[in-house]
């Protein structure tokens, strides 16, 4: 599997996810086997729905990038020569 479709495909159950989420805990919006697209959703749905996928799709990029590098602070068992 391509790194494109394994993003493309993670994306699609990010999507699916945060719909199910937002669609279970918004009373508004009723109805099982809803599509997932905006329209036969509340706005109320469909802001949570896009906060939701908003955040996930953070966590991915943020899990994403290499960790920071971190050089040791400079080191000198002489000592400093302004401090003697």
């Amino acid at each position: 599997m391509t790194a494109p479709l394994r993003r493309q495909l993670l994306n699609g159950e990010i999507r699916a996810q945060a719909r199910a989420i937002a669609h279970r805990w918004t009373h508004s919006c009723r109805g099982e086997g809803l599509p997932i697209d905006h329209e036969h959703h509340t706005p109320n749905c469909n802001q949570l729905y896009e906060e939701i996928v908003f955040l996930a799709i953070d966590v991915k990029l943020a899990g994403m990038q290499p960790p920071p590098r971190r050089d040791p602070p400079p080191f000198s068992l002489e000592g400093d020569p302004q401090h003697d």
